[in-house]
């Protein structure tokens, strides 16, 4: 279960993300490439981050029990 809230939330986070990045009335149809690639580097850099955060609280955790 814990695994399927994972999928679930990242799913979540990179939509925001990359509609937030995105933004406007264009449909994703009518985006140009540059916004689209600019939405998933975007994307790609907070999961990157919530990664990190996620081993660092992981080590810190390991370290004091």
């Amino acid at each position: 279960m814990t695994d399927d809230m994972g999928v679930i939330f990242g799913i979540a986070l990179f939509e925001t993300v990359f509609s937030a990045t995105a933004q406007g009335d264009a449909s994703i149809h009518q985006a140009s490439i540059q916004i689209i690639a600019l939405g998933f580097h975007h994307a790609v850099l907070l999961g990157i981050m919530a990664s990190l955060m996620a081993l660092v609280i992981s080590l810190m955790i390991r370290n004091n029990c």
